[in-house]
């Protein structure tokens, strides 16, 4: 006969109780101890989106890269980067005008050109703008002169109303629009990020998805197609990622991956963390940015250099840096609004770029390792707090395992963050946290019983 169902829980109650009371009594605390534990370990990975995980990881991940930025272990890129900056006193120079001259952004590039580097690309809108005609010039001549290979690669945004019958804005007009379209080397891209809600810029958007003319338009974000020319990637967007839409009714939903010539693969659909921009370039740092192989000698990964010094040459030469490198042109002025937060501090926009350029040079998307090798290392750290919690009082516990997590996985993070694998550490100390959170309520409780709210108060 069948038991029912309050039957059922009462013969496995007595079954465990019996177990318990078997069980020596200077085990069931550690017991205890190692059951909340892993409790808390479980919850924690069936909750990745609450919040409070999301900060804790945050965090860890904040502070890697602080840690990786501007060393060995960051993404090593596979070209140096040039930026010539509209800094504060270029912008000062200029008479602080509301947008950054035209003709002076044509003189840069033509400039440039000369020194044959492998990509342009200029950070500034050049929609809406009725002063394109002297760089129009320039570009025009570019494709027959003897930098024709140079890519040059400017920044597309987009309108604020959505089009009728469409659930995508249009990409904003631009005077260079017809010159795009027709010269192979001249490119549109998207400069868009996915800052989170404090304000921080952590994640790249890869692609951006617009409507035109009722049809379905993927813009490939600077550093995407950045990496895509780089290495001879010529494909659809719209083909590879949202083949099956055509119109703009629907949000585009990209289910394809970019495959480049070293068979590194681009997941454009991944989690949120394959997002994660790994910055290897800190602004301003004391030493100096740290070194690259190029064209046989060591140079900096990131070269900075001002708009003004770079007009006032009469030809621009850097002993041959520039050839085959890339160049961005972008402001780092404050008037600009183009300075944001990151995890390794302020940079202008450009700095951002260069960051996500090399991040997806130098490394895969950052990836989780498998999940069984997680709850392995999970199950080795609840097994040593748990017996600290035994030996120590809650407070000690709690300083102590922090403190062994810390040393002991964090190196291993360290190692593993700069081959493009996610070691959480933070997840531990959160279960450290959170257990010990628990310790406490248990002593109070026991302390309730033994002594009254009274005795409590005392």
């Amino acid at each position: 006969m069948t038991k029912s169902g309050p039957s059922a829980v009462a013969a496995l109650y007595h079954w465990v109780h019996g177990k318990w009371t078997l069980l020596p009594a200077r085990w069931r605390p550690f017991v205890v101890n190692m059951l909340v534990g892993m409790a808390i370990v479980v919850w924690i990975h069936l909750n990745p989106d609450s919040s409070m995980v999301k900060r804790q990881q945050d965090r860890g991940l904040d502070w890697l890269s602080r840690m990786v930025t501007n060393t060995p272990y960051a993404p090593q890129p596979d070209q140096p980067v040039v930026m010539v900056e509209v800094d504060s006193a270029t912008y000062a120079q200029w008479g602080e005008p509301w947008l950054t001259p035209a003709d002076r952004i044509a003189r840069i590039i033509a400039l440039l050109l000369d020194a044959e580097p492998a990509q342009i690309l200029v950070d500034f809108d050049l929609s809406r703008r009725t002063d394109l005609a002297p760089l129009a010039d320039i570009l025009s001549r570019h494709q027959g002169g003897k930098a024709a290979k140079t890519q040059l690669i400017f920044m597309k945004t987009q309108a604020s109303l959505l089009p009728a019958n469409s659930r995508l804005p249009a990409f904003r007009d631009s005077a260079l629009d017809e010159l795009v379209a027709s010269n192979d080397n001249l490119h549109w891209a998207a400069p868009l990020y996915r800052p989170d809600p404090d304000g921080v810029i952590r994640h790249w958007q890869l692609v951006i998805g617009g409507c035109e003319n009722d049809r379905l338009v993927l813009l490939p974000s600077v550093q995407l197609l950045s990496v895509m020319l780089s290495d001879g990637v010529d494909k659809s967007l719209e083909a590879l990622l949202a083949p099956d839409q055509q119109g703009c009714l629907a949000m585009p939903h990209f289910s394809g991956r970019i495959v480049l010539g070293s068979g590194k693969q681009i997941d454009l659909a991944g989690e949120q963390l394959q997002h994660r921009i790994v910055f290897a370039l800190p602004p301003n740092p004391e030493s100096g940015y740290f070194p690259v192989d190029w064209q046989g000698r060591a140079v900096p990964a990131l070269t900075i250099l001002s708009a003004r010094d770079v007009l006032a040459a009469k030809r621009f030469s850097t002993g041959g840096l520039l050839t085959g490198a890339i160049v961005i042109i972008g402001a780092s002025h404050r008037d600009s609004g183009d300075i944001h937060l990151t995890p390794v501090g302020q940079m202008p926009g450009s700095q951002v770029l260069a960051n996500s350029i090399t991040a997806l040079q130098g490394l895969d998307q950052v990836q989780r390792p498998p999940f069984v090798l997680i709850l392995l290392v999970d199950l080795l750290l609840i097994l040593g707090v748990s017996w600290l919690f035994v030996v120590m009082s809650p407070f000690a516990a709690t300083l102590v395992s922090s403190a062994v997590i810390a040393l002991l996985v964090v190196p291993f993070s360290l190692l593993a963050f700069s081959q493009g694998v996610w070691l959480d550490f933070a997840l531990p100390i959160l279960a450290v946290q959170m257990r010990s959170v628990f310790a406490k309520a248990t002593f109070s409780y026991h302390k309730v019983r033994r002594k009254g709210i009274k005795g409590v108060l005392k």
